[in-house]
Order: structure tokens, then C-alpha cells, then sequence
């Protein structure tokens, strides 16, 4: 247990920061079932001990096993009730909950949630959040503090905040473009998505405006709100809706649709009767906070590492705007610079603010005077305007306290540092609301799991590689480095190049934090997803339906980023240019990240790449339209002209899976059958596929791969129907051919075009595309299936540890998503799925697919062809009349 003060708070840092000495996982008694919950701290910084941290956190639950949260309740060390609430995030097809959200305000290193068939002792906050909604805002109490968020108010405010009923303090925003005009925000709409005695979230959605000018851009704000707290903690979004030029299919800074941005800040005013105390500073979070002179401004210019000024960090005139290395602190006459500052300011007890990862987001700047302290997320002082691109977005975090911080002894210490609440791994793993999960120490093939593990630890984990191109700033903080993009590099190294989420990093973080509780797993869990939900995504209805809402893919093969920063396709002959597609759409680990935090933003996004997938696939949506109506065949096209089983239609049918679970709407599932008919067929002639040509085919182990995970959702939600039958037979036919015909990738290095450590770890996707079919197959069949999956699990795991160049991005992701499954396979069996209810059906014939595009060209070339000949016959009639 950790140590505790007379507060009964966390002071065992080395406990906190490496999840050490986990109780055991949810234990079942009779008529109760106890989870066991562990508070670990994010970051490695001695803050103190803390009272009372507001903690949300996602907690899985078997299916079957909690019908409703009236009859849960959070106990502490002592076995007292803690205040919390609960939400039902999602459910198992049975109704029962899959993922609660938990609140609370945690002050002891442990606690327990315990569901009873009896009605339990609840806690209530002695303060508890009281919210009052109209159609001109709300009002939110918290015991300590009144918050006023109203659409009418003027001079730039976003909130008001009242002590006993009196205005002390005022927040505001406002954004200076590059012709020095000042846009205010108009919030059109306020809503309370989340309301609870613990915390309440109000959401504001509107515009940037000034008189007589056009909107600059969309905004959205969403205010955190905690019982018997003053702090607040803010998202504060900047939406550009406008579509981004892409001539020739080359996305660059500078491009049409782009806003350029002079200064954009918040400033938090202390008003009224309020009397400010001196101002206070800490540059660090575990510093102390100091009095500083006026005038008082902390700007971070870059990231001050070794490599502040790399070439990452270009702008669209190809100029490396960083003009120095770190932060430059002014207050008073004295001026001095340092390198990374993860500053708080205070003025005197009335009021403190913070900006969590402030360096990593450079530019930022934190300024103060006697009655105000300013945020500035997009600071004036850097060299530069700051250039939201089309379709762009970024959501900067704030927190602040309207009066005396109780949770740590220095004000706002723990937004630093936040506490996550999470269950033993083993309780992850009993759970299996995600399939196939084994806890790290249950891992039977350690091989497998240290290849894994050279993401966090070692010599060349993935924080280590962000310093090799300074992979920060508000654009680039949270992305993956792919360093593997240096084998085949041409160019004067380090190559700029940008992993955007490919094989789905957000999923291979969070599945490694439940099986381990490491809480470096978390943070590279919440950076990359949140990076992926600004800036990947092409956040636009203007463009064409093919790009619209889209992921962006990774940086082109072997080609430097330069100014195409995330977006795929960079100024240069070698690139053919192009835009987003479900190639690389990846959702996954978005539905995780959610269901793990209750991360608003992370459930709609995935909601939309489902609805992207539809749109991109719409006839209706194209210019084609009016000669043809029918499905485009964007999101099936994987290889030229090819719209057989491969990775585009694969990940498109987990995508629509994942809307589906999300809403519960049909349509989703609807086109996802859709596609699965489409691309593969029961009789498919597995000659005429080709499917030994590895460059064009290889990625038919992707579609199987879906295709499993489709039969699995599918008997989940008790679908035993004909398109049951007709996936599970065209996987067995495919598999069966696998079984004869798939050697490791790198025995043949000679007939692929790159032979990089990429493709052993490909071939774990040949391991579960049989696993997956193992579990449809009977006798003989089903031993050749899984001899097969052990087979290429070992080749894989064996191959790629004896390459030198095993730690790069890729794979290791890769191995991070892959390979599970069969571990649990040898740790506990694999089930066999259900057989079909009507299993003789004729599914006829294979039919090809023909693209919208080339419908469309012939049939205006028949309505050419036809109007040629009336034109050809009204010449005749005419020379007919003339000449009798």
C-alpha cells in the first residue's frame, strides 16, 4: 500500500508512477462482485499528496454480470462509501453493462467498486454539482462557486463566474487574424451532455465573428465542473470547416481554405469586489510558486530540445519560424530563458490557471498583470501567424481555479500529473469486452511480449524517437515518429515522416495499458488519440464525399513530409497525390479511448468514419450522378482496379462495425454486409484472384482478418442468418487455399520490392485469419487451421526479433494489435462458433464489381453513341425530303 499522511492522500511516488503491488483482480462472492480499482499517477513528478482529485475513469464488465448501476457502490480502504456516479457507456447485446464510466475524487491509492443484489449504501458529495438550463444557457453551482455560460454574452466572455451571488471573475477568448482583425466568439448553442452531483459538463458550440466579415472559424467549448471545486477544466476547440486546396492531389501548408491566426488567447479577469495578491509563478509543476514582478509574460518558443529546430516544424514558405531554443520568462526588469516550462500562475488565492503539456504544444504563453492572467494558445509573439488548414482542427486544454485549489497543497499541481483509476489486468482480461485480452503477466509467450514492450522500454521506445524530428508543437504533439520510413530513404536523414494512426497505435496503447497498467501505455494512448482527432481527421462537408470527414493516411512511402505535414501525399514528382480513403481507416482504437475515459469527441469520431465510409461509397454524392446513381467503389478499391478481399474494404467493415456498436444503427451493418458481398464470394476462383502476388494481393489476410472479426460481432448480437453462413463459408474457402499455398513473407525476399522487418510482422495477420476460420471448422480441417496459426505466430514473433531493426514503428504496433489471440487460444482453447441454421444454400455465382466511374463512361458513351445516330438518321430524313 502506498504511505498516507494525516489527509489520507497518495504520497508513494515509485508506487504511483510503476503500478507496483496491484490488488488482486474483481473477486465474485456470493451476491456481490468487487472490482478492485488502483490510482496511479500519469507522470513521474512529486506533487505532493492530493485530497480529493476529480478522476473519471471507463471500467469493463463481463456480460451477464451487472444489469444496472442501482446497485453499485465505490468503497474506500476502509470500507466508508465514496460520492461517485456512474454512466453506461456501452452494453453487452444481452443489455447488461460492458462499460461503466466511474466519477469520484480520489484521495486514498486504492478503492473498490461493489456490485450487491441488495440495495447498497449510497454517498453524496457534500457539495454536489447543481445545474440550471434554459434556453439561454445554464448555470452551474458546485458549492463553492457559481458558473454563468450564456449565449448573450458580450465583450468576448465565455463564462462568468459569482461567489455568494457576485460577479468576481470573468473568462474570455478572442482571436486576432493575420490583418490584425479581432473575431469574438458567438456561441449559438449550450448544452449539459454530462450532469451528475460529481461533475457536470456543459458544452458550448458557435462561431468566430466580426461585423460585416465571414465567420472565421467554427468553435466549441466544453467546460468540466467538479463538486465542492472551484477549478474548472476547459477543451477549448478552433474548427476550420472550409475544404483545403489539394491541386494534383498535393496537400500543403499555404493552400486554399487555410485561416491564419495573429493571436488567439484566453483571458481569465478577476472582477468586482475581488482583490488580487501578488502574482505567483511556478515553471515547473513540482516548483514551487514564487512572486514575480509585473509585467510578467512566460512565452515558449519550442520545444527546447535537441533538435527545437528541425525541419518538422517548416511553414508554408518552406521557413523554420522557431527563433530560439526553449522559453524566454520576463517579469519586472529581469529576462531569462530555460527550456521546457510546464508553468502555472497564480494571483494570490483568487485565481490560478494552467495549460497541461504547455511546452509539447509550443508556441504558448502565459502572461499576467494585477487583475488578469492571460492564456495564449496561439501566442503573437511567435514568429509566425499560425495556419489552420482546411478541414483542420485543434483543441487546446486549459484548467483553472476561481478560489483556493484544495486537491494539492500548490494550486492546479495535479492537472499535471492526473490520477488514472484502473482495474487489475486480470479483471480487464475476465471481462473480455475486448476480445481475446490477456493480462501482460499471463502472457505465455514472452518472446511476443518484449517485442511489445520496446515501445515504452529501452533504448528506442516511441517517446525517445519524437526527439529525432521534435515530433512536437500544437500540429505534430502525440503523433507516432515512423522512424521505419528510413530504409529506403534517399534523402538527407532524418526523414520527415508521420505514422497518423496506421494499424490503429490508439488500439495497441490502450490494449497494452489494460494488460499492465503501465501508465506510459496511457499517455501514448490519450496523445495519439486526441493528435488523431484534430489533425487526421479531414473535418470538412465541403470537399468531395470521397475525402470528406476521411483519416488521412500515414506519410508517403520513403518520401519526406516537407510541408505536407499529416496529409499523406507531399510536393513531390515521386508522389501520384490523392486524398483520404478507408486504406487506412482506422477506428478501434478511437471506440477504446472512449469507452476508457468517456472522451466525447473519440465516440463521435468514430461515428463519423462510419458515416465517412457510407458518403465515400454514395453515387449520389458524385458528379457522375446524373449517368449513374450505384456505389462508387471508393472504399473497395485496394489495389489497381481491384475490388477483391483487401485492406480498404477490410477496414471499412470494422469501421461500420464500430458506428454500429456506437449507435445501434442499422445501416452501418447494413453497408458493412454490403461490402463483405462485394468483395468476396463463397466460389470465388481463388486462381483468378491471384493471390500469390504478394505486392497486390498480400492484404486479402487483412479482409479475412475482418471478416473474423464480423462472424464474431455477428454471433455476438445472435445473427445466425444467411450473410452468417455466407461469411463463414467464403472464409473457409479461403483459408483452405491459405492452408496449401502462404509461406512466411521474407522466405521469398527476392520477389518483394521492400523486404523490411514490415512484412514478418504481416505475417501475424496470417496466424488469426486462421484462428478465426479454426473456429468455423470441423475434424481435420479445424487441426490444419490452428497447426497453421501456430506456425506463423512463431515464424513472425522468431523473424522479426532477429532483426536488428525490430523496434521500428511499424512493427512493433504491429505486434502491439496482433498476436493476442492466440496466446489466449493456448492459455484457454478456442471455442467453436455456431453452425449455421440453414446451411444449404445456393449463393450462386461470383459477380464482378464495376465502379461507379466506369459505369458512368459507358454509359455516356451509348448516350453519345445513340445521340450520333438519331443525328445520323435526322440527316437522312432531311436529305430524303430534299431530294423527293
Amino acid at each position: 500500500m502506498a504511505d498516507t499522511d494525516h489527509r489520507g492522500s497518495l504520497v508513494n511516488r515509485k508506487l504511483l508512477s510503476e503500478g507496483e503491488g496491484l490488488e488482486p483482480t474483481g473477486i465474485e462472492l456470493i451476491g456481490k462482485t468487487v472490482v478492485m480499482l488502483r490510482l496511479t499517477a500519469s507522470q513521474e513528478i512529486d506533487i505532493g499528496p492530493r485530497l480529493g482529485e476529480p478522476v473519471t475513469c471507463g471500467v469493463p464488465w463481463p456480460r451477464g454480470l451487472l444489469a444496472d448501476t442501482q446497485h453499485l457502490v465505490l468503497l474506500d480502504e476502509s470500507d466508508r462509501p465514496i460520492p461517485s456516479q456512474f454512466d453506461v457507456l456501452d452494453r453487452w447485446p444481452d443489455g447488461t453493462v460492458r462499460w461503466l464510466l466511474v466519477d469520484f475524487q480520489a484521495s486514498t491509492s486504492t478503492c473498490r467498486l461493489v456490485s450487491t443484489t441488495t440495495t447498497s449504501e449510497h454517498a453524496f458529495p457534500e457539495h454536489p454539482v447543481s445545474c440550471d438550463e434554459d434556453a439561454g444557457g445554464a448555470i452551474v453551482n458546485t458549492g463553492v462557486a457559481q458558473f454563468e455560460i450564456r449565449k448573450t454574452l458580450r465583450d468576448s466572455k465565455i463564462m462568468s463566474v459569482l461567489s455568494d451571488g457576485a460577479p468576481c471573475a470573468d473568462v474570455a477568448f478572442d482571436v486576432i487574424d493575420q490583418n490584425n482583425i479581432k473575431f469574438a466568439p458567438a456561441v449559438e448553442r449550450v448544452t449539459v451532455p454530462t450532469r451528475g452531483p460529481l461533475r457536470t459538463v456543459v458544452h458550448l458550440e458557435g462561431s468566430l465573428r466580426h461585423e460585416g466579415s465571414d465567420p472565421l472559424h467554427d468553435l466549441a467549448i466544453e467546460l468540466h465542473f467538479f463538486a465542492g471545486s472551484a477549478a474548472v477544466r476547459g477543451e477549448l476547440t478552433m474548427i476550420n470547416r472550409r475544404a483545403a486546396g489539394h491541386p494534383g492531389g498535393k496537400w500543403v501548408l499555404g493552400s486554399e481554405g487555410s485561416v491564419f491566426l495573429r493571436d488567439a488567447s484566453l483571458k481569465f479577469t478577476l472582477t468586482g469586489e475581488s482583490k488580487a495578491g501578488a502574482i505567483g509563478l511556478a515553471c515547473q509543476a513540482d516548483a514551487p510558486i514564487q512572486n514575480v514582478n509585473e509585467p510578467f509574460e512566460l512565452y515558449q518558443d519550442s520545444s527546447g530540445g535537441e533538435n527545437w529546430n528541425s525541419r518538422n516544424h517548416l511553414n508554408r514558405d518552406d521557413r523554420i519560424p522557431v527563433s530560439f531554443c526553449g522559453y524566454r520568462l520576463k517579469h519586472g526588469d529581469t529576462e531569462c530563458t530555460d527550456l521546457r516550462a510546464t508553468p502555472t500562475a497564480t494571483l494570490g488565492t483568487q485565481l490560478a490557471v494552467t495549460c497541461p503539456n504547455f511546452w509539447q504544444n509550443f508556441p504558448k504563453t502565459l502572461e499576467a498583470n494585477d487583475s488578469a492572467i492571460t492564456l495564449r494558445l496561439f501566442p503573437k509573439q511567435f514568429g509566425d501567424v499560425h495556419e489552420l488548414q482546411g478541414g483542420e482542427q485543434k483543441t487546446h486544454t486549459f484548467c483553472c481555479a476561481f478560489g483556493k485549489d484544495t486537491v494539492t497543497e500548490k494550486p492546479l499541481a495535479w492537472v499535471h500529473a492526473p490520477l488514472i483509476a484502473h482495474a487489475n489486468p486480470d479483471w480487464y482480461a475476465k471481462s473480455q469486452a475486448v476480445a481475446h485480452l490477456l493480462s501482460g503477466a499471463g502472457d505465455p509467450h514472452p518472446k511476443h511480449q518484449a517485442l511489445i514492450n520496446s515501445a515504452i522500454e529501452g533504448n528506442d521506445t516511441f517517446e525517445t524517437k519524437r526527439e529525432f524530428i521534435d515530433e512536437y508543437g500544437w500540429r505534430h504533439f502525440g503523433e507516432v515518429y515512423a522512424d521505419h520510413e528510413s530504409r529506403y530513404f534517399k534523402g538527407e536523414p532524418p526523414v520527415l515522416s508521420h505514422y497518423n494512426n496506421q494499424y490503429d497505435g490508439i488500439a495497441g496503447f490502450a490494449t497494452q495499458f489494460m494488460r499492465s497498467g503501465n501508465p506510459r501505455w496511457w499517455n501514448q494512448m490519450c496523445e495519439l488519440a486526441k493528435h488523431v482527432i484534430d489533425i487526421d481527421i479531414y473535418h470538412t462537408t465541403n470537399d468531395k464525399a470521397a475525402y470528406n470527414r476521411g483519416l488521412f493516411w500515414h506519410t508517403f512511402h520513403y518520401i519526406d513530409a516537407d510541408t505536407s505535414t499529416h496529409r499523406s501525399y507531399p510536393p513531390s514528382d515521386e508522389v501520384p497525390g490523392g486524398g483520404p480513403s478507408t486504406g487506412h481507416i482506422y477506428s478501434s482504437g478511437l471506440m477504446l479511448f472512449h469507452f476508457m475515459t468517456g472522451h466525447a469527441a473519440a465516440r463521435q469520431t468514430t461515428i463519423d468514419l462510419g458515416q465517412y465510409v457510407i458518403d465515400a461509397d454514395d453515387g449520389n454524392k458524385t458528379v457522375f450522378r446524373f449517368l449513374d446513381r450505384g456505389c462508387t467503389g471508393h472504399v473497395s478499391l485496394s489495389y489497381t482496379d481491384y475490388h477483391g478481399p483487401g485492406r480498404s474494404p477490410g477496414n471499412a467493415v470494422i469501421t461500420l462495425i464500430n458506428a454500429h456498436r456506437m449507435t445501434g444503427e442499422r445501416r452501418f451493418l447494413d453497408k458493412a454486409e454490403q461490402l463483405i458481398r462485394r468483395c468476396i464470394h463463397p466460389n470465388d476462383d481463388l486462381e483468378k484472384r491471384d493471390l500469390t502476388n504478394i505486392e497486390g494481393r498480400w492484404f486479402y489476410t487483412v479482409f479475412l482478418q475482418a471478416l473474423g472479426r464480423y462472424l464474431d460481432y455477428k454471433i455476438a448480437i445472435q445473427e445466425n442468418d444467411r450473410m452468417y453462413h455466407y461469411g463463414r463459408t467464403a472464409l473457409l474457402h479461403y483459408t483452405s487455399w491459405a492452408v496449401a499455398h502462404e509461406y512466411p513473407y521474407l522466405e521469398k525476399p527476392e520477389i518483394l520490392e521492400y523486404p523490411t522487418e514490415t512484412w514478418a510482422a504481416q505475417d501475424m495477420r496470417k496466424c488469426e485469419m486462421f484462428l478465426y476460420a479454426a473456429r468455423h471448422a470441423e475434424n481435420e480441417n479445424r487441426e490444419a487451421l490452428l497447426e497453421r496459426a501456430g506456425f506463423f505466430f512463431h515464424a513472425s514473433v522468431d523473424q522479426l526479433a532477429d532483426l536488428p531493426t525490430h523496434t521500428f514503428a511499424r512493427p512493433t504496433i504491429l505486434m502491439m494489435n496482433h498476436g493476442m489471440m492466440y496466446c489466449w487460444h493456448k492459455l484457454h482453447g478456442l471455442d467453436s462458433a455456431p453452425q449455421p441454421e440453414v446451411r444449404d444454400i445456393d449463393f450462386g455465382d461470383p459477380e464482378v464489381f464495376v465502379p461507379q466511374k466506369i459505369r458512368a463512361r459507358k454509359k455516356a458513351i451509348m448516350l453519345a453513341a445513340g445521340a450520333a445516330l438519331s443525328a445520323a438518321a435526322m440527316g437522312v430524313w432531311v436529305i430524303s425530303k430534299a431530294l423527293f
